[in-house]
């Protein structure tokens, strides 16, 4: 049996206990009810403020028989505060004839200060000469564990549904944008293998490039997508260490020498000292990966990035700035925004719109910073702030 059938036929066995005891309300007065499993009963006098209880109801708040003995106000101030008031309400409801029955949840403070729930339900037993109320009782039930359970439950569905559509983001990611990347490759080499294809050799150097351009896009597509899906799991914690970051950006400016090459893309690298920071290495990579691959993929041919860097008391700062297509107010404002949408580079190039998310939440891991600056056809500048060793 799992824990939504169990919690079923729980509710099922509440309700038939329910049932009975309101019924055996109606017809006594005195404590002689019969008791079974966590039930406690108790019977309240509205003049004397006084509480009759069996001792199911105090043993429920960690207590043994004569160690306590409260009168209305023991009980009713120890109801959790968020819950006080409805629960007042819901007696004096019953007591003033607005409702027929007086019934609440609400948490309880036990004795070692944890809070129990409670399950209350009561009614008039019996009025006074003037016809006010003068005594009700009641019945209730210690409901933890079933509250626990649903808890637990819901927890569940919440987890397997946020699984379900992280599911789907990977498979529409690697159906529409590694699917594309990997299908101009794979035409790219069906040219170059057909032997009914004369290529002149400057045409074959440029299939290749193409090639290359293409195949980096995938690879950094799929680490893209493998650092998002492990970090939304929660499988990437920050190791912090000393570093060189300029090793780093001179690595991923090698990396796409070839994009600069074939897009005719000048690069100024305006780094001078060496910067020294504290972070995570492999998320700063993936950082400065894609804030680089961004530029090229933004830059038309021909186009200028520039790199230049600064330093304040605490941070060096590292500034991407290119003359690419730019953007306008309305798509910085989307690209701020948690769901970010891939858009086409100039040259054709794919994305996830995953890079700009991951950069995001790295930086913030490694106690970094960000700021976008862009116009509209005059290009972006990109500043990446990150701690000082």
């Amino acid at each position: 049996m799992d824990k939504s059938e169990a919690l079923q036929k729980e509710n099922e066995h509440l309700k038939k206990r329910i049932f009975e005891l309101e019924q055996e309300l109606n017809e006594q007065d005195a404590l002689n009810f019969r008791w079974a499993g966590n039930l406690g009963r108790w019977e309240l006098n509205l003049k004397t403020k006084q509480v009759r209880y069996n001792s199911l109801k105090i043993k429920a708040l960690g207590y043994e028989e004569g160690e306590f003995n409260p009168d209305m106000y023991g009980f009713v101030n120890r109801i959790h505060k968020d819950d006080y008031g409805k629960t007042m309400q819901a007696m004096r409801d019953h007591i003033t004839g607005k409702e027929p029955v007086y019934e609440a949840e609400y948490r309880i403070k036990t004795k070692n200060g944890d809070y129990r729930t409670f399950y209350d339900r009561g009614k008039i037993i019996k009025f006074d000469e003037s016809g006010d109320a003068e005594i009700v009782a009641g019945i209730v039930f210690d409901i933890s564990e079933k509250r626990k359970i649903e808890e637990q439950l819901k927890e569940s569905v919440k987890q397997l549904k946020w699984e379900n559509n992280l599911t789907n983001q990977i498979l529409s990611i690697i159906s529409h944008d590694l699917r594309g990347t990997i299908g101009a490759i794979s035409s790219l080499i069906d040219l170059l293998l057909n032997e009914e294809y004369e290529l002149a050799p400057t045409e074959k150097d440029r299939f290749l490039s193409d090639m290359n351009i293409s195949a980096k896009s995938s690879l950094s597509i799929l680490e893209n997508l493998l650092n998002w899906s492990r970090n939304v799991k929660g499988k990437i914690k920050a190791d912090f260490l000393v570093f060189n970051l300029n090793e780093v950006i001179n690595d991923v400016l090698s990396f796409n020498k070839s994009v600069f090459r074939t897009k005719s893309i000048s690069l100024s690298n305006n780094l001078s000292e060496l910067m020294y920071i504290k972070g995570d290495r492999d998320m700063i990579h993936t950082v400065i990966r894609n804030v680089i691959s961004n530029a090229l993929k933004f830059t038309q041919k021909n186009g200028y990035i520039q790199i230049d860097q600064n330093k304040d008391d605490e941070k060096f700062y590292i500034t991407v700035k290119d003359t690419g297509v730019g953007m306008d107010e309305k798509r910085l404002k989307e690209i701020n925004s948690p769901k970010v949408k891939s858009m086409e580079g100039t040259d054709g190039e794919t994305g996830t719109g995953l890079g700009l998310a991951l950069v995001r939440e790295f930086l913030e891991k490694n106690k970094g910073s960000l700021e976008i600056q862009s116009v509209k056809g005059e290009g972006t500048k990109i500043i990446i702030g990150l701690e000082q060793a």
